[in-house]
Order: C-alpha cells, then sequence, then structure tokens
C-alpha cells in the first residue's frame, strides 16, 4: 500500500497558529527528541499530556499522512510515525518547532 501524500487541510493563518501551538507545547514541555527509522519520538512532561492530546487530535483531522501513539508516564513517550517521505518531514517539522520555541 502507497503512503497517504503529504499534505495539511490548513488554511495559512490556521498553519501558523498550529505551529505556534506546537512551539508553545515543546518549549514548556519537551524532554528529549529521538529519531525513529519512521518518524520521531518525543519525551515530554506530564504536564503537558492533556494540551499534547488536544494539539493532536486537530492533527488527526488535517494530516492523515502521519499517526500519533502517546504512552502516558513521567516522561510522556510521544511517538509520531509515518511511511514514504513521512519521517523526513516529521522531523523537519518538529525541528523547526524546537527552533522556534
Amino acid at each position: 500500500m502507497d503512503p497517504l501524500p503529504i499534505a495539511c487541510a490548513l488554511t495559512p493563518p490556521a498553519f501558523a497558529d498550529r505551529a505556534q501551538a506546537w512551539r508553545t507545547l515543546l518549549s514548556a514541555g519537551l524532554v528529549s527528541r529521538e529519531r525513529r527509522p519512521d518518524g520521531v519520538r518525543l519525551l515530554v512532561t506530564p504536564g503537558v499530556e492533556r494540551t499534547l492530546r488536544g494539539l493532536l487530535a486537530l492533527e488527526a483531522e488535517c494530516c492523515a499522512w502521519f499517526s500519533s501513539t502517546v504512552i502516558p508516564g513521567d516522561p510522556v513517550v510521544v511517538d509520531l510515525t509515518s511511511a514514504g517521505e513521512g519521517p523526513a518531514v516529521l522531523e523537519a517539522m518538529i525541528d523547526a518547532a524546537i527552533a522556534g520555541s
């Protein structure tokens, strides 16, 4: 099965807002991040888990090309995965969010 096209259904202003939400979340709670063959693993503080889950639910509505798994704990483990070119795009997105935070 071919991977889904990498596309986002957000308008430019909504995309900017979403990017800011990621920057805010990661600046408040990122512990570390790891590259994976199929995407990115984030470790975040438990204090941002509720916000993280809300943000991931929004992402699921507009970006079907990647999936997420959240494992509660201290830290919370978040796996963002995709196929094809998706892992590189996920890594670039997280890098941009970290750099902007």
